[in-house]
């Protein structure tokens, strides 16, 4: 913004203001640190599983003997974003994110020095559940400082810097079990936090839509705006305003009023159905695909190619979204539909393993893809004051089919079935996720507004 006038109005609009300023280093600052928190979620977040041989032949059990640790860790991924998301809606986005972080590094260093797999189950239960219920209040934090027109996209990239901490957190397993002990990865795992949360408490602003409605410092108001917009400059006795109204009463009670009700149900169905075809897959695919002669030694990497597909479906439906935000849920639903359909087709390639191959792909593409942009598109939907509720709950509930989906999964698989039936079994999530999105799509049109706006009214709010 150049050469802005002193602003003659006295009461100042935050929202047109992040709306109609250019992105600058101050904003590409904020994502950068919100992506560093997702970084340090998604470093923890698989670094049981990384392990997981190694620990066995420690402890001298079977691999499967780990199971209870990896449900616990589903709990307190759970437990994390159910609990902090309200949480970061009473008290800041900041706070949280840092507290977090910091709380869980004491266990996170404690898994080094677990003996048994009771151990590991209980200290991985702290440990996971700050490190993962961070993660989608950094999502929501950045998408208040990204204007509505690119919000999904900026969200999503966020949002890779949890991708990125999986990816980081698998080559220095690689490279410290090579000639340590698998203990020193939650060494190193506990000491990134002490790392990253002082660089947070220094550079990370606080929502600045939520201080102005939480009638927090006008001086913190302004200090973050003059940040912001360097060019403006604001008459003495300003009043910073916001698009929206006060919303009384707990977050999560929040998501069920101002008839908000049926699209937050639809939306917890939809991340729960698609979320469950998600953890399946991601356990149970690469035994599936080794039940066929001609695809066995692929298995790993066919397995593997889900995931690849899903990261390039993920950049295409942000962009789309965006750009097509009327018909964003259609989008979802059409793609949620499209990825259920190449889950089935997988179990159709009788060998082939061109078929395969390309089903996995196109799986990847639509499934995970379409998934991924959810993520970032539930940090959007709802006002500021239950923005962190709204993504961390429909997140965490779809966090529950972690814990309940894989196993049954596995019930289906020692029943005997065959990889045509199960494909199809695992399916059948996907199609309800379609269903939900569509529904989604169908009231947000006949209202011709998203849940974020439904009931709001333009009030102004005093920075005091």
């Amino acid at each position: 913004m150049r050469n802005v006038p002193i602003m003659a109005d006295p009461a100042f609009d935050v929202t047109d203001l992040i709306e109609t300023q250019p992105l600058g280093r101050f904003q590409f600052g904020v994502f950068l640190l919100c992506a560093l928190a997702c970084f340090a979620s998604g470093f923890n977040d698989l670094a049981l599983g990384y392990v997981a041989p190694s620990i066995a032949e420690t402890l001298h059990i079977a691999p499967g003997a780990l199971g209870p640790a990896f449900a616990v860790l589903g709990v307190g991924n759970v437990l994390g974003v159910l609990l902090c998301g309200p949480l970061a809606d009473r008290i800041g986005r900041k706070p949280v994110i840092i507290g977090a972080m910091l709380l869980s590094t004491p266990f996170v260093l404690a898994m080094a020095l677990a003996h048994s797999v009771p151990q590991l189950a209980v200290i991985q239960l702290f440990a996971s559940a700050g490190l993962m219920g961070l993660m989608p209040i950094a999502l929501a934090l950045a998408g208040e400082y990204a204007p509505r027109s690119r919000r999904v996209t900026i969200v999503l990239i966020v949002f890779m810097g949890f991708a990125v901490g999986t990816i980081v957190a698998g080559l220095a397993t690689a490279a410290i079990t090579a000639s340590h002990s698998w203990r020193y990865v939650f060494v190193l795992n506990g000491l990134l936090p002490l790392v990253v949360a002082p660089i947070l408490m220094w550079r990370l602003p606080e929502s600045l839509p939520m201080l102005i409605a939480r009638g927090r410092s006008k001086e913190r108001v302004a200090s973050i705006v003059a940040r912001l917009a360097p060019a403006v400059r604001l008459p003495a006795g300003t009043q910073f305003v916001l698009a929206g109204k006060r919303e009384p009463g707990f977050p999560v009670w929040l998501l069920f009023r101002d008839g908000r009700a049926v699209t937050t149900s639809l939306l917890w169905l939809m991340f729960f159905a698609n979320v469950t075809l998600v953890m399946v897959l991601n356990s149970w695919l690469t035994t599936i695909l080794s039940e066929a002669p001609e695809t066995r030694r692929l298995a790993v990497v066919l397995a593997s190619a889900v995931n690849l597909g899903g990261l390039i479906g993920a950049v295409v439906f942000a962009i789309v979204y965006d750009r097509l935000r009327r018909y964003g849920f259609f989008i979802l639903g059409g793609a949620f539909f499209l990825g259920a359909c190449f889950v089935a087709a997988i179990g159709l390639a009788h060998g082939s393993v061109a078929f395969v191959t390309a089903a996995v792909l196109l799986t990847g593409f639509f499934a995970y893809g379409a998934q991924s942009t959810a993520n970032a598109v539930a940090a959007t939907q709802y006002p500021t004051a239950m923005r962190s509720t709204g993504g961390s709950w429909a997140f965490g509930v779809g966090q529950i089919a972690r814990i309940v989906g894989p196993p049954l999964a596995g019930m289906s698989l020692s029943l005997g079935l065959g990889s045509e039936q199960l494909l199809a079994l695992i399916a059948v999530p996907g199609f309800i996720a379609a269903l939900a999105a569509g529904l989604i799509g169908l009231r947000n049109r006949s209202t011709d507004t998203s849940v974020a706006t439904v009931g709001e009214s333009r009030q102004a709010i005093s920075a005091t």
